[in-house]
């Protein structure tokens, strides 16, 4: 039987210099995503600056739901105000404020289908707290969300002429459908979002 000497059956141990090499990438590694991660999530949750005066908004966007929705102007219908017939896209009411304004309701809506596919399909699960930004034909208007309610449409229907109102605080007011029953929509969501005032 051959023999093994002691010599060559041990194993070189690493010297204490490659453990503090190990260790010192490990902690630089970890320091780079931490940094990248942190930076990224800075960025996404920043409140960019308002820029230009009150004007006619292009696209509707909370980032925090991953929505981006061009916003085309709308006028009420015999008392009814109709979100735009496609379903990708939101209404602005051209009678209210524009975003910017000192006063009024900027009030958009937008549609929620049953099935998926409508711009405000989510609108229900965003946080008080959360970003809005509101581009617009001159720049772009920040919100942040203060409120999320349901209403059914008795409820809605007394909530109307406050929503609607354009001689108040300045506010942006989305609105998209709640509650489906199997046939038809028993009520409305309505998110309200105060001015942020940064320029």
């Amino acid at each position: 039987m051959p023999r093994v000497s002691k010599s060559s059956s041990r194993r070189a141990r690493p010297s204490p210099y490659s453990y503090r090499l190990s260790g010192l990438l490990v902690t630089i590694v970890v320091l780079v995503v931490s940094t990248v991660v942190l930076t990224s999530y800075a960025r996404a949750n920043r409140i960019p600056e308002n820029t230009g005066g009150p004007s006619v908004p292009t696209v509707t966007r909370i980032p925090s739901l991953g929505l981006n929705v061009p916003t085309i102007s709308i006028v009420e219908q015999g008392a009814v105000l109709d979100p735009p017939s496609d379903p990708q896209h939101a209404g602005w009411w051209a009678g209210g404020a524009l975003p910017g304004s000192n006063a009024g309701s900027v009030l958009i809506t937008a549609h929620k289908l049953h099935g998926g596919g409508g711009a405000f399909d989510t609108l229900g699960q965003v946080k008080r707290g959360a970003l809005v930004t509101v581009d617009t034909k001159a720049g772009v208007q920040n919100y942040e969300v203060v409120s999320i309610d349901h209403y059914d449409r008795h409820e809605f229907a007394e909530e109307s002429p406050d929503l609607f109102r354009t001689d108040d605080k300045h506010r942006l007011v989305l609105i998209t459908c709640y509650d489906w029953n199997g046939d038809d929509w028993n009520g409305n969501t309505v998110v309200i979002a105060r001015a942020t005032n940064n320029t």
